[in-house]
């Protein structure tokens, strides 16, 4: 059925055990995608593998197997439609029960049109939720979609199931809405998929599920708590959420130290540091005609084996960020993608900013115990950060190759916004844990860097890297609302310069938002940030999407965080917010 000859290339020179993306007998078997996928019928590989099958699996098994042994095109639209319904139709748009269109918080904005922008980002839920229906409920494995037991909320356009990371960005907005059985509801879903497969995978979807993404289950968990230590509406015991998710979170800690771990020795001493490894070694169903391209390429270019390339694929995507130079060994293909020989700074600094909270949560909790383990690998990740990630003589912290044994190059066009996340995880301004530098000492190297490097020089945001013309989404000029939330919130720990910083980089996201809100009512889930024009990013495998769930829930933060006790727009339409001394935590932001 493969009549491509490039497909001898990718399929019959593989050798090494074969890693299936998902258990699914439809959604992951590589036959039925390679003849469907690479057919051209649709121009998404994710629209294939978001249809429900309507009758049963077994019938669309025979359908297959009854196919010509090299069919048309137009046998396989007739097999497609013949088997499948629409993508989508197994989801119901859900209004959350405790959505309002008066959202307390929402009040405290002074200016009138950032109020009025706010109202119309809380209208945006009820387009953005969902429930799964009776049927994936009754017959699961008719559908990739997992069946939820509680309501959730999706970033929009052809994302039509929630995703990990996003999540976390997303309940913030939530909880600026008041939305608390909504994100109890959620918080549940990530226990159930906890539960079935001992970690929480990169999205909704059974082709997700030998892949999970940036660890943010116990950031969520806190922000709710803490919203709920100190908010007048909500009604239950803030202590009982700790109480409920504490042993899950644990369970997610140990998913991540037992299968996403690399040892690096540094002076005779052994650290022991996190990084991105998906458990596939096959093209991602939902990327598959994409991979297959980038394998023939690679296998031209005599780069490295299809299986090889289909797991650092499948690893780049489990980073969040699918796709940057930043995961290619010399900065400018992805058929040199080597995502999982990398120690990243984010995703340490992350687990890091976890492992304080989890000895936040057990203290809490009377666990003192377990609260110690975590304090103590908080305290051993920190001398890993410092041995392993930071730079002394740029000033910055860079990811490392841990098979090679280097750190990455820290030429002028390599500086990645991940640089921003140990500031946002208080590495050296919790209190908690000690190093070898002060945190005066880091703070002069770092605003050094960043004005040698000019990665605040844009006037609508943060870039996600400097490095141009990459054809990749997480590159330049493309800005992305978590990669600003890290620096914005993490910058003012640098003092007064830090938080002028952090003001100047708010009010230009702000009024990029905004100004592509008033031109276009739509918010998108990527920027261009050589301009405050609204303009939506490019580049990557898709055409860029409206919605949007994590780039709204980072505007709540920003507007309650800045604009509550001060004007932030002049008459103009000019938005300029305050200098705040310190972002502090979500109890403060959320406070009314």
């Amino acid at each position: 059925r493969c009549a491509l000859l490039f497909l001898c290339f990718v399929f019959c020179s593989v050798h090494a055990e074969v890693l299936r993306t998902c258990s699914s007998e439809v959604y992951c078997n590589d036959d039925i995608l390679s003849v469907v996928q690479l057919s051209g019928i649709f121009n998404d590989s994710k629209t294939f593998v978001d249809m429900p099958i309507k009758t049963s699996v077994d019938a669309v098994l025979s359908a297959f197997q009854a196919l010509p042994s090299s069919p048309s095109q137009r046998d396989i639209i007739s097999f497609v439609f013949d088997n499948f319904e629409y993508p989508g139709s197994d989801v119901n748009t859900w209004t959350p029960n405790d959505w309002s269109s008066t959202p307390p918080a929402l009040a405290q904005i002074l200016d009138q049109q950032l109020s009025d922008w706010a109202y119309n980002l809380n209208d945006i839920w009820k387009q953005l939720g969902r429930t799964t229906s009776a049927e994936v409920q009754d017959f699961p494995d008719q559908h990739s979609i997992l069946p939820m037991e509680h309501g959730f909320i999706v970033p929009g356009g052809r994302f039509r199931e929630f995703y990990y990371w996003d999540t976390y960005w997303i309940i913030n907005g939530l909880l600026a809405s008041s939305m608390y059985e909504t994100v109890d509801g959620i918080l549940q879903n990530f226990v159930s998929m906890l539960d079935s497969f001992g970690f929480i995978p990169n999205g909704a979807r059974i082709y997700y599920s030998e892949r999970t993404q940036p660890p943010f289950f116990t950031q969520m968990v806190w922000a709710y708590y803490e919203v709920a230590s100190s908010s007048p509406d909500f009604t239950g015991s803030a202590i009982d959420i700790l109480k409920d998710y504490a042993s899950s979170l644990d369970k997610e800690y140990q998913f991540w130290m037992a299968n996403r771990t690399m040892s690096v020795s540094v002076d005779s001493t052994t650290f022991v540091l996190n990084h991105y490894h998906a458990h596939s070694n096959l093209p991602r169903p939902e990327g598959y005609a994409e991979d297959i391209q980038t394998a023939t390429e690679a296998g031209i270019q005599d780069t490295q084996s299809p299986q090889q390339i289909y797991r650092e694929l499948a690893s780049g995507a489990e980073t969040g960020w699918d796709f940057s130079s930043r995961w290619f060994s010399n900065y400018e293909n992805l058929t040199d993608i080597h995502t999982s020989d990398l120690i990243p700074v984010d995703l340490n600094c992350i687990l890091y900013k976890n492992e304080i909270t989890l000895y936040h949560i057990h203290s809490l909790l009377n666990n003192s115990q377990q609260a110690q383990s975590y304090l103590t690998a908080a305290q051993n990740r920190k001398n890993g950060i410092e041995k392993v990630l930071w730079n002394d003589s740029v000033g910055l912290w860079v990811d490392f190759n841990g098979t090679s044994g280097v750190q990455r190059s820290v030429a002028t066009d390599h500086f990645y916004a991940s640089s921003f996340v140990p500031l946002w995880a208080n590495l050296y301004w919790d209190g908690l844990t000690t190093g070898s530098y002060s945190a005066q000492e880091i703070e002069s190297k770092f605003l050094s860097a960043i004005q040698t490097f000019g990665m605040l020089d844009y006037v609508g945001g943060l870039p996600t890297s400097l490095l141009q013309n990459t054809g990749q989404q997480w590159d330049f000029p493309n800005g992305w609302a978590p990669l600003q939330m890290f620096a914005i919130r993490g910058l003012p720990n640098l003092g007064d310069s830090g938080a002028q910083l952090a003001a100047t980089l708010a009010s230009g996201w702000l009024q990029n938002n905004y100004n592509g809100w008033v031109a276009a009512k739509q918010m998108f889930e990527k920027y261009n940030v050589t301009s405050t024009d609204g303009v939506p990013g490019e580049g990557g495998e898709y055409t860029v999407q409206s919605g949007f769930g994590w780039t709204n829930g980072a505007i709540f933060e920003l507007l309650l965080s800045y604009c509550t006790k001060s004007t932030c727009m002049d008459g103009n339409g000019n938005i300029q917010v305050p200098v705040i001394e310190k972002l502090t935590n979500q109890s403060t932001k959320f406070r009314y």
